[in-house]
């Protein structure tokens, strides 16, 4: 049966994400942007009204995932209650209860939902990184306007850019 530390555990290691993530500038960046899409002259530019929808929700997802992973977080408060008192300690053999197996299932999502944003977080950190220690890129990826780090050469051919 999960344990309290474990729930503990959960709750600060979403506890530091929101600070990691910036949440809150998050959320106020989304209501801004938000507002934005209001003006009545938003869409007469179709090609940079998209490219704007699609960095907003770039932002709003980060949000979004970070409530609910909290809010996974937070049921399982609830659910370890619920599963203690349902325990029989009478019992020789531990029975696990539908409680038990509930909060079971509630931990092993949250948990999912809490490594999924270290994930990103630890992917994007890494990207950043990665990008400033490329002086210059070779050439720019003509779908995404990111830094390419192959180059083309005779043939049709791309390689790994090294310098």
């Amino acid at each position: 049966m999960i344990n309290q530390e474990q729930i503990k555990d959960l709750h600060e290691r979403i506890s530091t994400l929101v600070t990691c993530l910036d949440i809150e500038a998050k959320r106020k960046k989304v209501a801004e942007l938000q507002k934005q899409t209001e003006a009545p002259d938003f869409w007469s530019d179709p090609k940079a009204a998209e490219v704007f929808m699609k960095n907003m929700n770039g932002i709003k997802s980060w949000v979004t995932d970070y409530d609910r992973a909290f809010g996974l977080t937070e049921d399982l408060d609830v659910l370890y209650e619920f599963a203690k008192d349902s325990m029989d300690v009478t019992a020789e053999d531990v029975v696990e209860s539908e409680e038990m197996k509930e909060l079971d299932e509630a931990y092993k999502k949250a948990v999912d939902a809490v490594e999924a944003l270290e994930c990103l977080e630890m992917r994007e950190i890494t990207s950043e990184l990665f990008l400033r220690l490329i002086p210059e890129p070779a050439e720019r990826s003509p779908t995404t306007g990111l830094p390419c780090l192959c180059e083309c050469i005779p043939g049709g051919v791309r390689e790994m850019v090294t310098r």
